[in-house]
């Protein structure tokens, strides 16, 4: 299918249900294009078993879960997701206004954005309150602008990676994250590899309210100019920001370059670090910081 707006496979209604166990393509040469598309007042599904290509001009979304007030659910099940732009392209993604949010890949997905922004696994909830990202296979993001491997948004928000995510951002100002967090209360754990390549570039990378959480299991590689490995920040008062690392963290910076950071910023915020594992900070050709674990806070402060 190929035209300024394209749907390869939609459905809309009360609740919403699209499946795809084949082949699905869509092309758009001046326009967006949506491999496999569920919009919904209540709950709405898409998910994907087959294979999905879709190349967009301006957007371009491998599987699209909509919902206004009830959970939005966009997954890849062991399939095929191909999203390529000149703009915003995504792999996999979720949206809920007032409703709860879910984006799930046990495939492989790749989102790839020529001058934009790529992400790979997207969650986001507005005014609702769970957000979550699972990913179980293999997840690509290669962006200009910004390369996000998995993104989750909401009030209460988590991130798992049991696999493999790379994040690159090519542009000389680009942004890169192998697992980005927003919202309020959060988490982000990482069971396998992340691997990371951009001019600002964090591994692991969550901005929290109230409560920043990562643990990191096993494997985190960043590559950059200003580079940081692990990232958790707490912004509200009496906040709290934690990273637990039993596994690996390498950060090679050109500029500036941190492991582990841990931020609380609000008053009375308290920032902990607890590392068991390996942290290597370093660059043949850095011209600024090279630090390796780095706790601040308002209130108490603690890194052993």
């Amino acid at each position: 299918i190929d035209g300024r707006r394209t749907y390869g496979v939609w459905a809309s209604g009360n609740t919403a249900n699209a499946s795809n166990s084949y082949n699905v393509t869509a092309n758009s040469t001046y326009g967006n294009a949506t491999g496999i598309t569920a919009t919904a007042y209540g709950d709405a599904i898409a998910s994907n078993s087959g294979v999905v290509d879709v190349d967009g001009y301006n957007a371009a979304t491998g599987v699209f879960a909509y919902s206004y007030a009830g959970h939005a659910t966009a997954e890849n099940n062991g399939g095929m997701v191909y999203a390529d732009a000149l703009g915003t392209a995504y792999g996999v993604s979720a949206f809920a206004v007032h409703g709860d949010a879910s984006a799930h890949n046990s495939g492989f997905v790749q989102a790839n954005a020529q001058f934009g922004v790529a992400v790979g696994v997207y969650a986001n909830t507005v005014f609702g309150n769970d957000a979550d990202v699972a990913n179980s296979g293999t997840v690509v993001a290669n962006g200009d602008a910004a390369g996000v491997g998995m993104f989750v948004g909401g009030a209460s928000a988590s991130a798992t990676n049991d696999n493999w995510v790379q994040a690159s951002a090519s542009a000389g100002d680009g942004f890169a994250a192998g697992i980005l967090a927003v919202g309020n209360d959060l988490s982000a754990t990482n069971n396998a590899y992340v691997d990371v390549r951009g001019t600002y570039a964090t591994g692991i990378d969550v901005r929290a309210g109230d409560s920043a959480y990562v643990a990191n299991n096993a494997n985190v590689w960043v590559t950059g100019v200003e580079a940081t490995g692990i990232s958790a920040v707490a912004a509200a008062e009496d906040g709290l920001a934690t990273v637990v690392n039993h596994g690996n963290v390498l950060v090679t910076a050109d500029g500036n370059g941190t492991g582990i950071q841990v931020v609380a910023r609000g008053y009375h915020g308290d920032a902990h670090i607890d590392n068991t594992g390996n942290v290597n900070v370093g660059g043949a050709y850095a011209s600024g910081a090279l630090q390796g674990l780095v706790s601040r806070d308002a209130g108490a402060l603690s890194a052993r």
